[in-house]
């Protein structure tokens, strides 16, 4: 529900403070610890606040999300039988990652 209320907002409505940056990063529990899925959650929500140039500004300034926009990413596939259900159920992330590092870069180069 969360990452459809972000993306349905335009990018510059999306300015969060810092601690709104970091707590995505650092938040643990459900969703965030469910399968590969939570992961990729966690990835693309940071994805879409990053598409607003006011919190790349911001991300540039995080060691914490800078950690984590850096890191190789996961690509991981559910433990079950049925090999439709393992596919839907996986989670990848590099690409995401690699996209928001991009969005941080570009607004903040160096």
């Amino acid at each position: 529900v969360v990452l459809d209320v972000v993306s349905a907002l335009p990018p510059e409505e999306r300015a969060v403070p810092p601690w709104v940056l970091s707590g995505v990063v650092a938040a643990e529990g459900p969703p965030w610890d469910d399968g590969p899925q939570g992961e990729e959650l966690r990835a693309n929500l940071l994805l879409q606040l990053l598409r607003t140039p006011a919190n790349c500004t911001t991300a540039a300034k995080l060691t914490d999300v800078l950690d984590y926009v850096q890191q190789p990413g996961m690509k991981a596939k559910a433990d079950t039988l049925f090999p439709m259900r393992a596919y839907l159920l996986s989670g990848e992330t590099p690409d995401v990652l690699r996209s928001g590092a991009r969005l941080i870069a570009r607004q903040c180069p160096g």
